[in-house]
């Protein structure tokens, strides 16, 4: 059949398969939108965040609005240390912790081109704290660990600074396996300060991971802040003593920040300060699934329904069509094409409103770009629609009636002569309630019987 037949058999239909065009255009935007942002909010939870989660506990909530002195710091990190169970302190900001984090735009020191947002921490001991892995170079020398008052943060004193950072960020500056040894420079021109890189970690993570794209882009200084409003402790432990530490480090600290570690003081394992950091968001990802599962079953639904009863509805063409000499595949093939139309436009139309919620969810909400590759969502609901075409067909009396044999030569003739009634006029009505016709022995008339 030409694409004009079929556009023709088409506008005689036009109200059924304006409907299914509707539904696979309406499933098409809002499942495409909601798998996008299932993803965005599913795949930081998914990321490895580079620490050894059964050995860290993390204490913040420590606030001075004059700030912490040098003396306090080091006495509430020496207090820390000397709880039993505790292998390793570190002071500054915490991973899943929002309150307290540095934000820069990062390039080589030799490339003057486009920089990268990257976060960073001011530690002397964050390695050791959390356990994470140097992949490549080594960890701060003691002589590289220097205290900074709060108020200098991003002056002179950063500048020549050793630097550890993520592989992902150093692949993302200076290319796979080359940026040991090199510089980064934050800031823009050359008023930014530019710092060494002498090693490489695994995996480490922003202390607010949003973004899975630039989750790992992460920076330590061996910098450590005095003078400061906000405090956060990282304590490496043995897993064993995990709940004698946590009840131990309040009394420790209260001994030595004079009543200021009573203030909104949180002692908490790694791992429910991470499982408390992605409540919302996995409350996000189920109820995204769950809209997605609803319109996809009520899409289902409904397309099942209008494509059974569309082929209910042309069973007396699908008869005639049978009375000519069309096999089983050739309806099916038919019906196939129609639907292959009729997907096409619904999921072009689709697709033009996806991109269209996207774009006005990126205006109010600020989310990134729907990428192309969630575009082609409609091939699940193409699949539905010639599943449930091809389940309708075989269930249907018509298209599986057996062919009456007659002779060539008459049937040729009386083919030629439903040809023109069917391209002219409505045929008879005995005509339009059968299924297959046959020539009667005794006189050059239509004769039929019932398939039924």
């Amino acid at each position: 059949m030409s694409l004009s037949q079929l556009l023709s058999s088409l506008r005689r239909n036009k109200f059924m398969a304006l409907l299914l065009a509707i539904e696979v255009a309406f499933a098409c935007a809002v499942v495409t939108n909601a798998l996008f942002l299932l993803q965005n909010k599913l795949a930081p939870m998914l990321l490895s965040d580079g620490v050894a989660a059964d050995e860290v506990v993390l204490v913040n909530g420590l606030i001075n609005f004059g700030g912490f002195p040098k003396t306090q710091i080091d006495g509430a990190s020496r207090a820390l240390q000397q709880i039993p169970g505790v292998r390793a302190v570190s002071v500054g900001g915490l991973p899943y912790d929002g309150k307290f984090q540095f934000r820069s735009r990062l390039r080589p020191e030799q490339d003057d081109g486009d920089a990268i947002e990257g976060s960073f921490y001011l530690h002397h001991n964050l390695v050791q704290a959390l356990g994470l892995e140097v992949v490549e170079g080594r960890d701060f020398l003691p002589e590289e660990r220097i205290d900074l008052p709060f108020g200098k943060i991003g002056g002179d004193e950063m500048s020549g600074r050793s630097a550890l950072i993520t592989r992902g960020l150093a692949d993302r500056l200076f290319g796979e396996g080359q940026g040991l040894g090199r510089s980064v420079r934050t800031g823009a021109g050359e008023s930014g300060s530019a710092m060494k890189v002498v090693g490489i970690l695994a995996d480490f993570i922003r202390p607010e991971p949003t973004d899975a794209a630039v989750a790992q882009y992460t920076m330590i200084l061996p910098l450590r802040l005095i003078d400061v409003p906000i405090l956060g402790f990282a304590l490496r432990i043995d897993p064993a003593q995990r709940d004698a530490v946590i009840k131990a480090v309040p009394a420790a600290l209260e001994a030595q920040l004079q009543s200021q570690a009573g203030f909104d003081l949180e002692v908490q394992p790694f791992d429910e300060v991470r499982d408390a950091y992605f409540q919302t968001s996995r409350a996000l990802v189920w109820l995204l699934l769950t809209v997605a599962g609803v319109v996809v079953a009520i899409t289902a639904t409904g397309i099942a329904g209008l494509t059974g009863f569309w082929v209910q509805q042309r069973q007396r063409q699908i008869g005639i069509r049978r009375a000519l000499g069309a096999r089983r595949r050739d309806i099916l093939r038919l019906f196939q094409a129609e639907n292959l139309v009729i997907v096409l436009v619904g999921s072009c139309c689709g697709l033009a409103l996806a991109w269209g919620i996207n774009l006005l969810l990126m205006q109010r909400y600020e989310l990134p770009r729907l990428p192309w590759v969630y575009l082609p969502a409609f091939s699940a609901i193409a699949a539905r629609v010639r599943d449930r075409t091809r389940i309708s067909l075989r269930n249907s009396p018509i298209i599986s009636a057996r062919p009456v044999a007659v002779s060539s030569s008459r049937r040729a003739r009386w083919m030629s002569i439903l040809r023109i009634w069917a391209g002219t006029s409505s045929l008879p009505e005995p005509l339009l309630s059968a299924g297959r016709f046959r020539l009667s022995s005794n006189r050059d008339r239509i004769g039929f019987r019932s398939i039924w």
